[in-house]
């Protein structure tokens, strides 16, 4: 059975969440960036919500950094939540809680 790749986000009173289900990698890099590109106007926080997803590599980590330098947002205001213990891990080797608040 294959997994599922999908990317939905929303965007609600400055708020915008982006939902990862799948592997977070260069398979997900258009469609990724279509989902939250529409909704950046106006955005003072963003959740990136990874309770559904199942990985991340190189491509995925710099995803999120596109995102961050779209944004124009703090750490504080960049949040990485529901991370498996493997997107914990190689977000941790990459120092990505420097640049982003990550809730496990």
């Amino acid at each position: 059975m294959r997994e599922q790749h999908t990317v939905l986000a929303t965007a609600d009173k400055g708020v915008l969440r982006i939902r990862v289900c799948g592997k977070l990698g260069l398979n997900l890099h258009s469609e990724f960036r279509r989902a939250y590109q529409p909704l950046l106007r106006g955005v003072e926080r963003c959740e990136v919500d990874m309770a559904n997803c199942s990985g991340i590599d190189s491509s995925g980590m710099a995803l999120l950094l596109i995102l961050r330098d779209q944004t124009k947002l703090d750490a504080e205001q960049l949040i990485i939540s529901h991370c498996n213990e493997d997107v914990d891990r190689v977000l941790g080797y990459a120092n990505f809680n420097k640049l982003f608040t990550i809730i496990p």
